[in-house]
């Protein structure tokens, strides 16, 4: 009896020195390193997960809609994502190099010119 509370003792120690790591800011989670295996595959398994639970067939808008995209252009350009994912017409930043993993480009944009229209890019 007296090893089982000895291994349930060791067992809290444990949760509480992992949670004073993670919550604790002393674990990294900047994008100048490459994360641990074992980070990588809870992470892939989070969003897989999260994904099969909440898409569905069609998105929740329609992603063609110049209101759309012009919409989405405005918060492209309010939250600074042209710093590290560039845009069409932005100079570009050397901010996000080394990154990991790194970001798409979307300096060149793959839309139609009358999209770029529309989007106010």
């Amino acid at each position: 009896m007296r090893f089982l509370a000895f291994i349930g003792l060791l067992a809290i120690i444990g949760v509480i020195l992992a949670g004073g790591y993670f919550f604790g800011g002393f674990f990294d989670v900047g994008a100048s390193w490459e994360d641990p295996r074992p980070v990588v595959a809870a992470l892939t398994r989070v969003r897989t997960a999260s994904i099969a639970r909440r898409a569905h067939d069609q998105p929740p808008i329609a992603l063609d809609e110049a209101a759309n995209i012009s919409s989405g252009a405005r918060q492209f350009a309010k939250y600074g994502c042209s710093t590290c994912h560039g845009a069409p017409g932005v100079g570009w930043s050397s901010f996000p190099r080394g990154s990991i993993p790194t970001r798409p480009i979307l300096r060149r944009s793959p839309l139609s010119a009358t999209r770029r229209r529309c989007s106010g890019w």
